[in-house]
């Protein structure tokens, strides 16, 4: 199902999950209950919003999905700016056509196997990690 615009994604205390094994049947059960849809942004915790733009908490306005925009197109090569770039682009430009367009192309690099790539550090794609705690001050 294509996502609706207005219902607001994100995954509250839950992770990114991945589409593959166990986590994709679990999506797959999300799609069939309305909380997912096919395709749509990838879920992210609800507390990196406020490391978004204004423009890019727009990411939001649609369902998470378990195929995205940014996952066709180097999701695993982008950093993580890049990736939420591509989420809210595909928010502004949604049409039922795009969402096949998605679908065929994840399906071509699923059995391809191409543009899959295992876990990246997050530091290394600029993820918004937390801060840590600040150093407690010498006692003396």
């Amino acid at each position: 199902g294509a996502p609706r615009r207005g219902e607001g994604g994100g995954v509250p205390g839950g992770a990114c999950r991945g589409a593959g094994g166990a986590g994709g049947r679990r999506e797959l059960g999300d799609v069939r209950r309305g909380e997912m849809s096919l395709v749509g942004p990838r879920p992210l915790l609800m507390e990196y919003l406020d490391a978004y733009t204004e423009r890019q908490r727009h990411r939001h306005d649609v369902r998470p999905g378990v195929t995205s925009w940014a996952a066709v197109n180097g999701r695993h090569v982008l950093r993580f700016d890049e990736r939420i770039e591509l989420d809210v682009w595909y928010v502004e430009h949604w049409t039922p056509s795009l969402d096949l367009r998605i679908i065929g192309m994840t399906l071509g690099q699923v059995l391809s196997r191409t543009h899959v790539a295992t876990t990246q550090d997050p530091e290394a794609i600029g993820f918004p990690l937390p801060k840590p705690p600040a150093a407690a001050p010498p006692n003396g």
